[in-house]
C-alpha cells in the first residue's frame, strides 16, 4: 500500500487488524461514510482510509 497521507501508521494499524480480525472469524463488515462538510486535511484521511479498503478488497 502507498502513503497518500492523512493519517499516521498507528492509525492504519488498527483498522488493519479490524479488518484482518474480521476475515478470520468469518465476520462481515460494511465501512460508511456519512455526508459531512470536508476540508482538505478530512480528504487526505477519507482517501487513506479508502486506500485500506480497496486494499484488502473491501467495496
Amino acid at each position: 500500500m502507498h502513503d497518500s497521507g492523512g493519517i499516521t501508521i498507528k492509525s492504519e494499524v488498527y483498522p488493519q487488524k479490524i479488518i484482518e480480525y474480521t476475515r478470520e472469524n468469518d465476520i462481515g463488515l460494511f465501512l460508511i461514510v456519512a455526508p459531512y462538510p470536508t476540508n482538505d486535511d478530512h480528504e487526505l484521511v477519507y482517501n487513506r482510509v479508502h486506500e485500506i479498503a480497496n486494499h484488502y478488497e473491501l467495496s
